[in-house]
């Protein structure tokens, strides 16, 4: 699934490989691939995968680029017992590589809600994340989820839901 999520910034672009196997002992892990654009060319510079990859994850379903910081879902990702939770990961470049410094959650996360399935976007100091699935007592209704970025960590500040939710509705 190479190409199934891009994004670029300047001289910078990032491609979601969501059913790649970021080793040999998982499946559809994720990963997100780096390119720059050197000598009038593009490159591949680094290869990104989560610190904690797991089978079925599908890191790099949605990517985001916004200057040195970098957001990469993977909507498949268990959080303990809770299947398919989903999650968010924050990279920066430190002007040699890319880090993963933070993993984000709902903070208000269940099961099978696809946290990051459709989209994540990035725009300092904010991200939004949706989860289509989330229920909020009105079945698989959805909810996009908004972080703050405040120079050192990331915080979610607000739970988006649409004010005429019906089942179904995956907002």
């Amino acid at each position: 699934q190479f190409g199934h999520a891009v994004t670029i910034d300047g001289n910078t672009a990032v491609v979601g490989a969501s059913g790649s196997n970021a080793n040999v002992t998982t499946t559809a892990s994720g990963s997100a691939i780096v390119f720059r654009r050197i000598g009038g060319s593009w490159q591949e510079v680094q290869r990104l995968t989560a610190s904690d990859a797991a089978t079925n994850d599908f890191f790099g379903f949605s990517v985001s680029l916004d200057g040195s910081a970098l957001l990469i879902t993977a909507p498949g990702d268990n959080t303990g017992a809770t299947i398919d939770h989903g999650s968010a990961y924050i990279f920066v470049f430190n002007g040699t590589t890319w880090l993963q410094t933070q993993k984000l959650l709902a903070n208000d996360g269940a099961l099978d809600d696809a946290f990051g399935l459709r989209y994540g976007a990035l725009d300092l100091p904010y991200a939004i994340i949706g989860a289509r699935t989330h229920d909020h007592s009105v079945s698989d209704a959805g909810a996009a989820y908004v972080y703050f970025f405040n120079g050192i960590t990331w915080t979610q500040t607000q739970e988006l839901r649409a004010f005429d939710r019906m089942a179904t509705d995956t907002f």
